[in-house]
C-alpha cells in the first residue's frame, strides 16, 4: 500500500510550461511580454487616470482591455485551480479590482499579478514552437 512519491515537476505543471516554451524563441518571447503586460497597465491607466472622465471612450477602451486580459487569466487560472469556478471567480476579482476598486493598493497588486499573468502567457504561448 505504498503510494508513489508526489512528482514536484510533471509535463501537467502550469508553470513550468510556459518556461520551457518561452526558452525557444526570445524575440517572440519579448515582444508577448510587451503586448501582454500593456493591456493591464492601459486598463488601470485610463480606469483610474483618465483625463475623458468616464465617458464612453474610455468606457470602450477599458472594456476592450478587459476582453483582451480576461479569456487569457481564465485559461491561466484554470490550469492552476482545476476548477472553472475557481477560474472564473479569479477572474472577475483581479479584473474587477483593478478597474473598479477606490483603495489605490489594491488595484495596484491587481495591476501586478494581472501583468504577470498576461506577460508570461502571452509571451510564452505566442512563441513559435521548434521542431525537431
Amino acid at each position: 500500500m505504498n503510494q508513489p512519491a508526489l512528482k514536484l515537476v510533471s509535463s501537467s505543471n502550469p508553470f513550468r510550461a510556459p518556461k520551457n516554451q518561452a526558452r525557444r524563441n526570445v524575440a517572440v518571447m519579448a515582444r508577448g511580454v510587451a503586448i501582454g503586460a500593456s493591456v493591464p497597465v492601459f486598463a488601470h491607466t485610463m480606469a483610474h487616470h483618465s483625463s475623458f472622465g468616464g465617458t464612453n471612450v474610455t468606457t470602450a477602451i477599458v472594456a476592450g482591455c478587459l476582453l483582451y486580459s480576461a479569456p487569457t487569466v481564465y485559461q491561466w487560472a484554470e490550469r492552476v485551480t482545476r476548477q472553472w469556478f475557481k477560474a472564473l471567480g479569479l477572474v472577475l476579482c483581479l479584473e474587477g479590482v483593478l478597474v473598479a476598486s477606490p483603495v489605490a493598493w489594491c488595484s495596484w497588486v491587481a495591476l501586478g499579478l494581472l501583468v504577470a499573468v498576461n506577460a508570461t502567457q502571452f509571451g510564452a504561448f505566442k512563441a513559435p514552437k521548434r521542431r525537431f
